[in-house]
Formats: C-alpha cells, sequence, structure tokens
C-alpha cells in the first residue's frame, strides 16, 4: 500500500496558497513529481501489480480536535524542514518565513482546512 498526501492544502487562502506555490517550486527544483498522490493507481499498475484499489480521505489542518492538532504540528515540521529552499525561492528572510509559518497556522484553524490523502493497494 502507498499513501501519499496531494500539496495543496483545501479550504486554505492567500497564505496557503503561498505555501503551495513554494513547496511546488521546491519539489520541481529537485526533479521531483509534485502530482505524486494523483497517479498511485497508475504506478502501482506500472510496477506490475494487479487489483489495483485507490481511494483518498480527508485529514483536518489544526481544527477538529487531535487528529488536526497533529496534522498541524506535521505541516510545521515539515514546513521547518523547507527552511532553506523556501526563503531563497520565496525570497524572504527568516524572520519573514516564521511569520509565514505562524499565518499559515492561524489561517488553516480560522479556515477549517484539510489535506487531501490518497492511497492504493495492489497484488
Amino acid at each position: 500500500m502507498v499513501f501519499e498526501m496531494y500539496p495543496p492544502v483545501q479550504r486554505g487562502g492567500a497564505v496557503a496558497k503561498k505555501i503551495t506555490e513554494l513547496a511546488l517550486k521546491t519539489v520541481e527544483s529537485a526533479g521531483q513529481n509534485s502530482q505524486l498522490a494523483l497517479k498511485l493507481d497508475t504506478l502501482l499498475e506500472d510496477a506490475g501489480l494487479e487489483d489495483v484499489q485507490e481511494a483518498s480521505c480527508t485529514a483536518p489542518v489544526g481544527w477538529d480536535g487531535e487528529v488536526g492538532e497533529l496534522a498541524i504540528q506535521d505541516a510545521m515540521l515539515t514546513l521547518e524542514q523547507l527552511r532553506r529552499p523556501f526563503v531563497a525561492l520565496g525570497g524572504m528572510t527568516d524572520a519573514e518565513f516564521d511569520q509565514l509559518l505562524a499565518a499559515y497556522r492561524a489561517e488553516c484553524t480560522a479556515r477549517q482546512a484539510y489535506f487531501l490523502w490518497f492511497n492504493a493497494c495492489g497484488r
């Protein structure tokens, strides 16, 4: 089974859009596929698996209890690891990056944003 998040946070605002743009630039500048989550079934079929099944689910980001809190904590840790490329690609200072992260957390909570997760399995 493979499990992958689709990068854009859903129901986000302007801050989430900026972070998504920076994330996509970072992924693509590393030669990676930013649309991988949308192709899991095809990847498994191309690898020779049969009876491939695909499903998706949503996860709240920063709201709706423990799951939402875990999702925002995970997002913050991931984004912190991307500080260098985001600062470089976004033409911002470390202080501006810190402000961006704080605004992202607040926006996701206020707008009840969520992530889309896709999974696929086969035999």
